[in-house]
């Protein structure tokens, strides 16, 4: 029997059939099309990733048509149609393709053309290539896009404008008055004002005119603004007082803030802008009347410790310091503004900088504290390096730094200092502005000091205080400090009678402004006596001495380098009479050397001259003085030694100590090292070389082998050029060198 066979019937696979059309696309992508849509999508991502939500519009514009084009070139890579007729007919030649007929039906099937109004004959793929291009630009125009475009927004200048005046900086260009530096425009303003839209209003571009300092521009276009009435009236206001500011036209400034102060009189910030006007005008009591109120107004707004309640408190503080009075009081505020700006707008800001640069001015001329001072200078340039490095702020800081330097006494890295603080100035302000003229007095007052008698001329000097006079107007204290270095330029040449007439006026000009019993007036007391000293009059140094020092030991501590100066002169009037110094002139001597030992360096040139006076109190010890202070005096200036006046009169001094002891080798080998330095450093009718002339002339007829006939010829030289010097002096006294 059969063996019966069971049969199973297969069951039916079930499968999943895609459309033909997408299944023959998908089979036929070219290697391109991958790539060119990867790109797509890549692209897409990363402008999703790297870039902002928001760029300018021609960027997002270059964007969204990138995007187009790569998802264009992506569709059409996907989409490319297969060769035409001709080109099979080619590959069939070529035993490419053998069933040509097939091959030729199928693609007649795929290639289909339709015919739209107006377009004419077209391909289904022509019409969504057109179709995609729109979609992703349109795509690019929405919300949804991966970039928007950046709104354009009025860039506000007012705020940097506004910041800048009532951030009041401390500056003493001549080592003895401070000063309030005036405002300077911000880089932040003109970086702003650059960015400034062309169809801004009439008021934002003459904000934009301010900062760009076109002020006669400013001026016309606020006076247009008034008339439009687009604008609060109180903004007006301001910004003609602005105006006025920046371009050191204080009393008018004083004027527009009166206006303004009136429209708000309980705003602590128009306040406090308006008492900055009084005090570059000079009216420091008006100033102060505004401060008290504005601080008042401040403190009653509730928080006690706001950045506004900061600014009135660091007015106050320079307030009373310009004006010299309860200068523990300012300290103390001063040091409560810089805390509350480290805690309202975190460490390092501008304003604490400002703090740190007014305390290190109240440190070197209160209290002589120069380490200190030196300390904090070097933070607060710190701070506004990190601002903005090329920015006018550093160039405050440095200055001030130079100014300390030449205080102690350390001539050469004052200078450079002060000419690194001199490049930044002439590149952030206009020329002959008050800030360019302080920076410029400050290098002055140093190259006095180290004897570059032909750059700080009085001619070039005087032009500071034209330029102070037209700026500040006659009677400010900034103009009496311009007049101190005009006198001390004369009388480094020995023209005594001028410098005099010069510290005469200064001197008014600082009683009028200040009190006739003032601080700031002891440095300028103390040069006009020395030179009264230098003229003969010695009954009139020493009554100018006494004054100084009596104004001293009431507002200055005992041990103050101004009184150490004090002393020193008032020790120094016997010496210049002729006579032996006495045991009151020595006392003075020794107490005014122990001062300067105390406030200066090791190697300060003011030590250094201190010693060189010191030294006529002790003769045991005069050699040892003198020839400390030519090597103090040596190791600062280095190879400046031998231009320098101080090396001379160093040298005559050690060499008549060697000629009172009889060692008259030696006494003529420093005598010859100061002839040689005198040549070089002094005019040819300074009094120092007749007293070389004279001391050689004592040493050449003492010696061993002397010379009566070269004594007599060095006698005659030296008084040669006494008549030289005194007839120059009665030129210059009579107006008509």
């Amino acid at each position: 029997m059969a063996k019966r066979r069971s049969r199973r019937i297969a069951s039916k696979k079930r499968t999943i059939r895609l459309p033909h059309g997408l299944v023959r696309l998908v089979r036929r992508l070219s290697p391109g099309a991958y790539a060119w849509t990867a790109g797509f999508v890549a692209f897409t991502i990363l402008c999703y990733w790297l870039f902002p939500p928001e760029l300018p519009g021609w960027m997002q514009k270059l964007l969204g048509l990138g995007c187009a084009i790569l998802g264009l070139t992506a569709y059409l890579q996907v989409t490319k149609e297969p060769d035409l007729e001709t080109d099979l007919l080619s590959r069939v030649r070529r035993g490419q393709h053998t069933d040509f007929g097939k091959q030729l039906r199928v693609e007649r099937e795929v290639r289909r053309h339709v015919t739209l109004p107006l377009l004419g004959e077209t391909t289904f793929r022509a019409i969504g290539a057109v179709v995609v291009f729109l979609a992703l630009v349109l795509w690019w125009w929405t919300p949804l896009a991966p970039v928007g475009v950046a709104q354009s927004r009025m860039p506000d200048v007012s705020e940097p404008l506004a910041a800048e005046i009532t951030s009041l900086r401390l500056v003493f260009p001549d080592g003895q008055i401070p000063l309030a530096e005036p405002p300077v425009v911000p880089t932040e303003a003109r970086r702003r004002a650059e960015k400034m839209p062309k169809h801004a209003d009439t008021f934002q571009r003459a904000l934009q005119a301010i900062a760009l300092e076109r002020f006669d521009q400013a001026r016309h276009l606020l006076a247009q603004a008034v008339v439009e009435e687009r604008e609060e009236p109180i903004r007006i206001q301001i910004a003609r007082a602005w105006t006025e500011m920046y371009a050191g036209r204080f009393a008018e400034a004083v004027v527009r803030y009166r206006d303004a102060v009136i429209a708000r009189p309980d705003d602590p910030d128009v306040l406090c802008q308006a008492a900055v006007a009084s005090i570059h005008a000079g009216d420091h009591a008006e100033a102060m009347r505004l401060v008290l109120k504005a601080l008042t107004e401040a403190r009653q707004r509730g928080d006690a410790d706001s950045p506004m309640v900061g600014v009135c408190l660091h007015h106050y503080a320079v307030v009373n310091v310009l004006a010299g009075r309860r200068l523990d009081q300012a300290k103390v505020y001063n040091d409560q503004a810089q805390k509350i700006f480290s805690s309202a707008l975190g460490p390092g800001s501008s304003r604490e900088a400002a703090c740190l640069n007014n305390q290190s001015v109240f440190h070197s001329l209160v209290e002589s504290n120069y380490p200190a001072a030196r300390n904090l200078g070097e933070l607060a340039v710190r701070f506004w390096q990190i601002e903005d490095a090329k920015g006018p702020y550093p160039a405050t800081g440095l200055a001030n730094l130079a100014t300390c330097g030449y205080l102690e006494g350390m001539y050469v890295a004052a200078r450079k200092r002060s000419d690194e603080g001199l490049a930044i100035r002439y590149n952030t302000s206009r020329p002959r502005t008050a800030p360019v003229v302080f920076a410029s007095m400050g290098a002055a007052a140093i190259d006095l000091a180290l004897g570059d008698y032909e750059v700080a001329s009085p001619i070039r000097l005087k032009s500071f205080v034209a330029a102070l006079e037209e700026t500040l107007g006659p009677r400010h204290p900034g103009v009496a400090a311009a007049m101190n270095l005009v006198a001390r330029s004369y009388a480094a040449r020995s023209l005594y009678a001028p410098a005099e007439s010069y510290y005469l006026q200064s001197l008014r000009i600082l009683r009028d402004s200040l009190g006739a019993d003032h601080a700031y007036l002891i440095p300028t007391l103390l040069e006009l006596a020395e030179v009264q000293l230098l003229r003969g009059r010695h009954e009139d140094a020493d009554k100018t001495c006494r004054e100084a020092e009596d104004i001293a030991r009431l507002a200055l501590a005992s041990d103050h380098a101004l009184v150490g100066r004090c002393l020193g002169l008032r020790g120094r009037i016997p010496s210049a009479l002729g006579e032996s110094p006495s045991k009151e002139s020595s006392r003075l001597l020794e107490k005014a050397l122990a001062i300067a030992e105390a406030e200066y360096p090791e190697n300060s040139l003011r030590l250094a001259g201190a010693l060189a006076l010191a030294a006529a109190s002790d003769e045991s010890r005069g050699i040892d003085r003198h020839e400390r202070a030519i090597k103090i005096c040596r190791e600062a200036l280095g190879e400046s030694f031998g231009e320098n006046p101080d090396a001379a009169r160093f040298s005559l001094g050690l060499a008549r100590h060697y000629l009172d002891r009889g060692q008259y080798a030696e006494a003529e080998t420093w005598i010859n090292q100061a002839r040689a330095i005198g040549e070089e450093a002094l005019v040819p009718f300074h009094p120092m070389l007749a007293e070389i002339l004279e001391t050689e002339a004592r040493i050449v007829g003492r010696r061993s082998k002397p010379d009566a006939q070269r004594a007599a010829e060095l006698e005659r030289q030296a008084e040669s050029i006494r008549k030289k010097h005194a007839e120059e002096n009665r030129r210059e006294e009579s107006g008509t060198l």
